[in-house]
């Protein structure tokens, strides 16, 4: 099974050898890193990073918790994310992914309050 290494960019530049067959939360963890999370498998959004370099499958513990367009934007759960090439992530993103209610004066936005 090939490993790839994996740099976490905000702590400390601090980098990980993963097997690809391996989620990167436990391999992370194991290796001495603390990080954020939850769950544990993909319905939260408690151990979102953003993947700056490289690419991962999510496909097998699928990701629930992330909408079709924030995976589009790099966002990934490392607690089902499997490492498919050397990458680069940043943690601790996931209030960059909650929508917050009473933004846009509480209409969500391209919906007026009565088609709600």
């Amino acid at each position: 099974m090939p490993a790839y290494d994996i740099t976490v960019r905000n702590r400390d530049g601090r980098v990980v050898r993963v097997d690809a067959d391996r989620f990167l939360l436990d391999e992370l963890e194991a290796a001495g890193l603390r990080l954020p999370h939850g769950c544990r498998f993909g319905a939260c959004l408690t151990c979102a990073a953003t993947i700056i370099e490289g690419t991962v499958d999510q496909s097998q513990g699928r990701s629930y918790a992330l909408r079709p367009e924030q995976e589009a934007d790099g966002y990934v759960l490392l607690c089902v994310a499997r490492p498919r090439s050397d990458c680069v992530v940043e943690v601790g993103v996931r209030r960059d992914l909650y929508v917050n209610p009473f933004r846009h004066g509480g209409r969500r936005r391209g919906v007026s309050c009565t088609e709600l």
